[in-house]
């Protein structure tokens, strides 16, 4: 395997290190619902359709309600598409080369994956695409032994797509007899092409070497990332459940002839790799609903105290300028007892908020403070247009007796 890939492979080897160096910090935008490694990913794309995907990620997240199968089946969805679009926006030009829409495939992650942003793809880079491109994918993967590295999978996933790619391609002269077989072929390695991708990062730093290395790894962390997580999230999710599902790494075989070094199942790892991809998706996804919560509870929250705020004050400074006293206080009375109770609501929403996620804890604080200093302010005017009120009735009392008495005395 190591021959193979050294002598195939090597000429890709940085297909996708460009991807990770133009990073721009001030285009993280996804505020949940999906893996670190994914998002991580995905801020690095073009920005329209990273705000595309984006966008398609937040209306996926409310199904994580209803069913976390139903969530990641659309998330996967979503990102299949989008390689599945940059699939076809390689063209032929040739026997052998293909050229590239630059304004479709360069803003889709089918770029990463299959062409490193190169703008040419020519025998000379690809080698022999015209074998049998199944057996070429499985005789890659059998070939596969315990000293293979991550980043060395990584390079044979993109030759070989870059391969299905150009196959596909050609087939377009013909799509009714051959475009199902490399569809076929770019589903069956492009998932788990994308996730040696994520997992491995940095080209220069990858985060593992080697592939027995890489599971144990990150399941190791999936562990510490799980206990580390908000029970309700958990729930939500049926992480833990999940996670008992999905097996240890293999055991590393051992070769009983000498100078020979084994082969392993690349699809189990492949499976464990996806499937703690799932979970931490299903997490985020459970963690990001419930921020959205959040985030709408405290925004009803700023919403009525903002009103209460307001109303109050504009009530304190129409008090001089009333022109009928009577239903002027007897109006006040009434708006502002419905601000005691909005200022009561606003901080009911903001508890539920903070409750749903603890980063408004510290906002609930002083919104609390301005609601009570509101519901004191409206009780005390209330209070003085009630006196008020009292006032006037005891002076209209008074009047109308002294006018009955008025009448009865003899003139």
């Amino acid at each position: 395997m190591r021959t193979r890939i050294g002598k195939v492979l090597c000429v890709v080897l940085s297909l996708n290190s460009c991807f990770y160096s133009t990073i721009s910090q001030a285009q993280i935008t996804i505020t949940g619902g999906l893996d670190k490694g994914t998002s991580d990913l995905i801020i690095q794309l073009p920005e329209l359709v990273r705000i595309a995907l984006i966008k398609a990620i937040a209306e996926a997240l409310p199904l994580i309600d209803k069913s976390v199968t139903k969530y990641l089946e659309q998330i996967n969805k979503i990102i299949g598409d989008n390689i599945a679009t940059g699939a076809t926006a390689v063209q032929c030009v040739g026997v052998g080369s293909a050229k590239i829409i630059q304004t479709e495939l360069g803003t889709s992650l089918a770029n990463m994956l299959f062409t490193g942003r190169r703008t040419g793809l020519n025998e000379k880079t690809i080698g022999d695409y015209t074998q049998n491109l199944s057996d070429s994918i499985s005789n890659t993967r059998k070939n596969i032994t315990v000293d293979t590295e991550a980043t060395q999978v990584l390079v044979a996933y993109s030759d070989l797509l870059i391969r299905a790619a150009i196959v596909r391609c050609a087939a377009n002269m013909n799509p009714a007899l051959l475009q199902n077989e490399p569809d076929a072929q770019i589903r069956r390695i492009s998932v788990p092409s994308l996730e040696w991708n994520i997992l491995i990062g940095d080209r220069d730093k990858p985060y593992c070497k080697k592939i027995h290395d890489c599971v144990v790894r990150r399941r190791d962390e999936m562990i510490k990332y799980l206990d580390a997580a908000d029970p309700r999230d958990l729930d939500l999710s049926k992480a833990k459940e999940l996670m008992t599902t999905v097996p240890a790494a293999p055991e590393l075989p051992s070769s009983i002839i000498p100078f020979r070094t084994p082969s392993i199942q690349i699809l189990d790892y492949e499976q464990i790799l996806l499937s703690l991809r799932d979970i931490e998706r299903a997490v985020e996804a459970a963690k990001g609903s419930r921020q959205n919560r959040a985030k709408d509870l405290w925004s009803k929250a700023v919403k009525a105290r903002d009103l209460a705020l307001t109303s109050v004050k504009n009530i304190q400074a129409s008090v001089p300028g009333y022109t009928n006293e009577y239903i002027d206080n007897s109006n006040a009375v009434i708006r502002l007892a419905e601000q005691v109770k909005l200022s009561k609501t606003a901080i009911e929403l903001a508890t539920d908020a903070a409750k749903e996620d603890s980063s408004y804890k510290a906002g609930l604080d002083d919104l609390t403070k301005a609601m009570n200093d509101n519901i004191k302010l409206a009780e005390n005017l209330k209070a003085a247009a009630s006196a008020t009120l009292a006032r006037i009735e005891r002076e209209s009392f008074q009047r109308i007796i002294s006018e009955r008495l008025e009448r009865r005395m003899p003139k």
